[in-house]
């Protein structure tokens, strides 16, 4: 296939591009704790996309690996297991807001739609993982971007639902849904899946059991939720969310519909969100999970396994912009805790009773139990010829002498199995004889040590004040104390005319002892570079930064200025550049001298 060139500026109302002029950036990102019986560990991050950025990633999983794809066509998949990326797989045609999914019954990736070229909304491309090859399936009914798709395994069909109208952009938002058949390379559009009561598009998704919940996005304009039941074909509203955010990651596991990132609010120089969201069907209801590090706005995600995952996107919350960052948490599985052992009295029957108790935690209850006897020293005929000692959390038994072990078994509604193990131990109880007549009294012991020395005595009564004695000599003068040390910023926003920047007039003596500047666009290929020079109109006092790179640092730096000698920042254009370097910041930071 031929890749087709992105179309630029169709977003334009969420790319505003913000100046930043800072010298110091301090954020604190807070952590909102999971109510008791939830279950998910805080984020952390992995090993970063390998790109330098990503924005509007489409992801999918096999349940193995993470395959993303970026809007630019670059292709490539993580593997959980070792934390690494493997090499670039072969692209498909660049598309942005395209919707991917994994398919089981023909293991393939499929994308759907998109922007990006003539005729993207209307691409079904399919990725076979065996070949490392696209190729293009029949269009995509009502084509469009900002779809979700999801694989549903029951009926071996992809679900590809609502979108925004590229043509005009926004008008309508589509609440339509559409099936796609794997084994035939067919469609059934558009009155076999009922319509989403309201249009929506860019909304975090997911599948579980036979539904696939939608959450925020555009169209709606607000945080609300909606389910689909496969099998009844019909819609239900849910709880609202707490917030509403759109192009989040969505998820399903254990039966909770987890939403993580996303843009708050509609994108116009909107914050990206840090929260976790998640909602349990069991009590219709949404609570608030572990924050992310960093924002992930325009992200995408998956779930592998138990472990979620959020891949770059954009954080407006610092500078940072769009990145490369993954973040990952976990979700425990199903565990049990049979309790502590046991060290028990027979009584006069040569057994005692023993209550057992296990507590099962995370993964999907209801939980079931099944005690059963592992091992054992002592009398275990009776427990040999017992299978199922009890299918309930606590069970009571009549342990006879001896140590015996005893395992459970708790299996959740996901089918997740975890076991764990207790130790009896029954003793005879100890019983004293008869007191022995008094014996003759024993020789007198040697003389023992002396003792330790007593403990210090009270204080006595404080004495009398003397005579205030004659005042002393003052005492020299004391070394000077450190210099002070300071940091001057200064922000040029565009390097394509010579221009000179802000002054510092110093009102001591001072020493520059480092140059920092960052630019915001870096540039690429020019002929000559931009020159920024800090310097007081002396020769032997001018600072020179070559800007040839997105980051330049002077390194350690000792070069003296008198006070009231105006410091000043100017550039010098560059020259035949593919790219113009363009707001940069200038730090310079210096000491008293």
């Amino acid at each position: 296939m031929r890749p087709l060139r992105p179309i630029e500026g169709r977003h334009a109302w969420r790319r505003v591009l913000a100046a930043f002029v800072f010298f110091v950036v301090a954020v604190t990102y807070s952590r909102t704790a999971l109510a008791s019986g939830d279950s998910l560990t805080p984020w952390s991050m992995v090993k970063s996309y390998p790109g330098q950025s990503i924005e509007y990633p489409a992801v999918a999983t096999d349940g193995t690996y993470l395959y993303v794809i970026d809007s630019g066509g670059a292709f490539t998949r993580y593997d959980p297991s070792t934390d690494s990326w493997g090499p670039p797989l072969a692209p498909p045609v660049p598309v942005v807001e395209g919707a991917a999914t994994y398919s089981a019954v023909n293991n393939k990736i499929y994308l759907f739609g998109g922007r990006g070229g003539q005729n993207a909304a209307t691409y079904t491309q399919i990725y076979d993982i065996a070949t490392d090859t696209w190729t293009l399936g029949p269009p995509v009914p009502s084509g469009t971007f900002g779809m979700a798709a999801v694989y549903y395994a029951p009926t071996k069909k992809i679900y590809v639902l609502g979108g925004v109208n590229p043509q005009p952009f926004g008008s309508p938002f589509l609440n339509v849904g559409r099936i796609y058949d794997p084994l035939t390379g067919t469609w059934n559009c558009c009155n076999s899946v009922a319509s989403i009561p309201q249009g929506m598009a860019e909304s975090a998704a997911a599948v579980d059991g036979h539904f696939i919940y939608l959450a925020g996005g555009t169209g709606s304009f607000l945080p609300s939720v909606y389910r689909y039941d496969v099998t009844s074909n019909t819609w239900s509203q849910l709880a609202d969310m707490p917030a509403w955010v759109i192009t989040a990651m969505g998820a399903a596991v254990n039966h909770k519909f987890y939403v993580v990132g996303g843009v708050i609010n509609c994108g116009c120089s909107a914050d990206t969100s840090l929260a976790t969201y998640i909602y349990d069907p069991g009590s219709n209801s949404w609570m608030t999970g572990p924050a992310t590090l960093v924002g992930h706005g325009h992200t995408g995600g998956a779930a592998v396994g138990n472990s979620l995952f959020v891949v770059g996107g954009k954080d407006t919350n610092t500078p940072m912009g769009v990145h490369n960052l993954v973040e990952t948490a976990l979700v425990p599985p199903v565990s049990v805790s049979a309790g502590p052992d046991q060290n028990l009295t027979a009584d006069l029957m040569g057994q005692a009773t023993s209550l057992l108790t296990a507590t099962a935690n995370y993964g999907s209850p209801p939980y079931s139990y099944q005690w059963k006897f592992k091992s054992g020293v002592g009398d275990i005929d009776d427990f040999l010829s017992q299978t199922n000692l009890g299918t309930t959390p606590s069970i009571n038994l009549a342990v006879p002498l001896g140590a015996f072990t005893f395992e459970v078994d708790v299996t959740d509604a996901d089918n997740q199995t975890a076991s764990d193990t207790v130790t009896v131990t029954v003793q005879l109880p100890t019983i004293a004889g008869p007191q022995g007549p008094e014996g003759p009294q024993g020789a007198t012991g040697a003389t023992g040590p002396q003792g330790a020395t007593g403990a210090q005595g009270a204080t006595g009564a404080q004495g009398i004040q003397g005579l205030k004695g004659d005042a002393g000599q003052q005492g020299l003068q004391g070394p000077p104390g450190p210099a002070g040390v300071g940091g001057w910023n200064t922000f040029l926003p565009k390097l394509d005319t010579a221009a000179t920047g802000a002054t510092l007039t110093p009102t001591s003596n001072i020493t520059i002892t480092r140059v920092q500047a960052q630019a915001l666009t870096p540039p690429v290929t020019c002929k000559s570079n931009a020159v920024i020079t800090v310097s007081d109109g002396t020769v032997g006092n001018t600072i020179s930064l070559t800007i040839s790179a997105a980051a330049i640092d002077s390194g350690v730096l000792a070069k003296n200025f008198d006070a009231g000698v105006p410091i000043t920042t100017r550039i010098t254009t560059p020259s035949n550049c593919k790219t113009e370097p363009e707001n940069v910041n200038v730090i310079v930071q210096f000491q008293g001298r």
